[in-house]
């Protein structure tokens, strides 16, 4: 499988050095995931890191009525794991299923805390991620509560409409907050 997203990827936020680079790569492991595959499983130890390369993984919960709810559509070029669990070394509280056969690079916890042991590049990188994930969670929670079911299907349009085209509407639904009534009355017009 090709790297180059991959690189991409992280020379966008860090520049490693090729010495960086090649040890970053070595740890690294192919995988493949069929639709409907977990790659984190909820109630289990969350020991894993996914750079997507190609296909759509969604993130969910269950909630008190033991709903799934999605929270987050990983894409080519993005992350996958339940982020919290994997850096706090938790248990999965959210699951992470392909919606499509994926193709993704892995890296165990233990491989990547190496990493930022060993150099100063890939701590920062690490760093900057978690920054990133923290605003984007701050900026998600305020829209579900300060924007509407429009301002939120339109943005999501605009953003990830894509995604109609291979998510299930039901999942759709659940990550604009919204039920799947109310998501065919946007869709349609009616709302």
């Amino acid at each position: 499988m090709n790297d180059q997203l991959l690189r991409q990827f992280i020379t966008s936020i860090i520049s490693p050095t090729e010495a960086e680079w090649n040890d970053f790569r070595h740890r690294l492991t192919e995988v493949h995931f069929r639709k409907g595959e977990k790659l984190v499983l909820r109630g289990k130890p969350c020991t894993a890191l996914f750079f997507v390369q190609e296909g759509i993984a969604r993130h969910y919960f269950l909630d008190n009525k033991k709903q799934e709810i999605t929270t987050w559509f990983s894409q080519p070029g993005t992350l996958a794991t339940d982020y919290g669990a994997f850096t706090m070394r938790m248990t999965a509280q959210f699951g992470v299923q392909a919606v499509t056969d994926i193709q993704a690079w892995k890296i165990t916890f233990t491989h990547l805390q190496e990493l930022y042991d060993q150099y100063k590049n890939w701590e920062r990188l690490g760093r900057l991620i978690n920054q990133y994930y923290l605003y984007w969670l701050i900026e998600r929670n305020n829209a579900m509560y300060i924007k509407t079911a429009r301002q939120r299907y339109d943005e999501f349009c605009d953003q990830q409409g894509h995604l109609f085209n291979y998510v299930p509407l039901k999942h759709l639904a659940t990550y604009l907050g919204i039920t799947i009534e109310t998501l065919s009355r946007l869709r349609s017009g009616a709302y």
